[in-house]
């Protein structure tokens, strides 16, 4: 265990930034290239339905391997862009599956759900998809390209973001976090899901865990998240199903930053928010940051 928590504090980082204003001013400086990514939009016939632009860093850290993993994805899904951030733990596997599938189970899923006009019902849309998620890499053939790995000790967070005209849908599974900026202010659109959060630990005891204080708290002194997919060895106390919020959008949501566990370990969200808004409110300054 005392290995395992090292490997969690000294593991990769990522962050995501989506800006779903249409204003013009500064946005076009974050546009490096926009004639060549207009061209490439064409190319694969996707048109993003907000989002005039779009990026994600990622931070490798002391690993050999980056266990997390990012996707951005627009006009797959009719009327939303797809973004998502996995924060994998364990090994790259299971990020790398949700990563590659996920967004395709919610493309599906939407489909079926919305046939004869009906509107989804985003709750059990996202709580289908986590646990088609959940079943593929939890299956005793997959390997995920591993070699001489024990599949049911990995395991990654997910948050999924769909972005629309009218709504931001939010789909939460882990301490990965999602924040919107709205008029300068930080909104969180997520809640971590961590082993002390009063109703995560009820959760965890009433199905016959414990929550250990190793380090921090974790289920039965392990993991230091109550909701994965994945860590088959540590079901039923850790679950896969999404925390699910639906968010109206108004005209003074500037964008969207996804950040994961250790980027927030060492960073606050506040501070993230702070340096943005003042390339908002300084565009001029950008090029001498680029």
């Amino acid at each position: 265990m005392k290995g395992y928590k090292a490997k969690r504090r000294i593991g990769s980082k990522v962050v995501m930034d989506v800006y779903v204003t249409t204003e013009k001013r500064g946005i076009k400086k974050f546009t490096q290239r926009p004639e060549k990514e207009q061209k490439k939009r064409e190319e694969n016939k996707a048109e993003s339905v907000t989002c005039v632009s779009h990026g994600s860093i990622s931070v490798i850290g002391r690993r050999r391997v980056m266990e997390d993993a990012v996707k951005l994805s627009v006009g797959e899904i009719q009327g939303y862009d797809f973004f998502a951030v996995y924060d994998g733990h364990g090994g790259a596997q299971v990020a790398n599956a949700c990563r590659d599938r996920m967004h395709q189970l919610v493309v599906k899923e939407v489909e079926e759900r919305t046939r004869g006009g009906k509107g989804p019902e985003w709750e059990k849309v996202m709580a289908a998809c986590f646990a088609k998620m959940d079943e593929e890499v939890s299956g005793e053939d997959y390997q995920g390209g591993a070699e001489d790995v024990d599949m049911k000790t990995m395991g990654s967070t997910a948050v999924v973001v769909l972005v629309g005209r009218d709504v931001v849908v939010v789909a939460n599974c882990g301490d990965s976090r999602v924040v919107l900026c709205r008029g300068g202010t930080a909104v969180a659109l997520s809640s971590d899901h961590k082993p002390d959060r009063p109703d995560e630990r009820e959760r965890v005891e009433t199905a016959g865990g414990t929550v250990i204080n190793w380090n921090g708290s974790r289920v039965l002194g392990v993991l230091a998240t109550s909701r994965s997919i994945g860590d088959q060895h540590l079901k039923p106390y850790v679950i896969s199903k999404p925390e699910v919020s639906v968010t109206e959008r108004t005209k003074s949501d500037t964008y969207l930053s996804f950040l994961s566990y250790l980027f927030l370990f060492f960073l606050d969200e506040v501070l993230v928010f702070s340096f943005h808004y003042a390339l908002k409110l300084y565009p001029f300054e950008l090029d001498r940051l680029m």
